[in-house]
């Protein structure tokens, strides 16, 4: 069944998002009765350690790398669109 619609939210006062999809979308799978899905987040969810949880979970995270460094904290563009 491919459906887009919201099985499980979770409201915090995180600074950040890290290590917050993994157990949201565990919870989603559960309602669903699913063993396996496709995680889609914006960059606020990259981090290295939550993406090795994801994917031992099941979990096929689908997550931009966010551009940092202190060339792009001051404004300019990364490295990446010069290739």
């Amino acid at each position: 069944m491919r459906s887009s619609s919201i099985v499980e939210q979770h409201v915090t006062n995180a600074c950040n998002d890290w290590g917050l999809l993994t157990s949201t979308t565990i919870a989603a799978m559960d309602a669903r009765g699913i063993e396996l899905i496709d995680a889609v987040a914006d960059m606020g969810y990259h981090s290295g350690d939550d993406i090795v949880a994801y994917e031992a979970s099941a979990i096929t995270p689908h997550i931009p790398r966010p551009h940092r460094g202190t060339a792009v904290g001051n404004g300019l563009f990364p490295s990446e669109r010069f290739r």
